[in-house]
């Protein structure tokens, strides 16, 4: 049995989960502060690094996707 090996793929996978997890986990205690939409605000860039994740990994499968269309022809 072989053992994979980690790739960046991986990687941006765990830090997505973790990114947008973090975040939804922060805007629930925020939700009771006084200023909630204020406060929110803090964790936006955390939600839109979580979900950059998923569209880059997104991206690399779209491009081996097609990388393997071109190689059959």
């Amino acid at each position: 049995m072989s053992k994979r090996t980690n790739t960046i793929d991986d990687f941006l996978v765990w830090a997505g989960i973790i990114l947008v997890a973090l975040s939804a986990i922060l805007d629930f205690f925020l939700l009771f502060t006084a200023n909630y939409l204020r406060n929110m605000l803090f964790t936006l860039p955390i939600w839109v690094l979580g979900f950059a994740c998923f569209v880059i990994i997104g991206n690399r499968e779209k491009n081996k996707k097609t990388r393997g269309k071109k190689n059959k022809r």
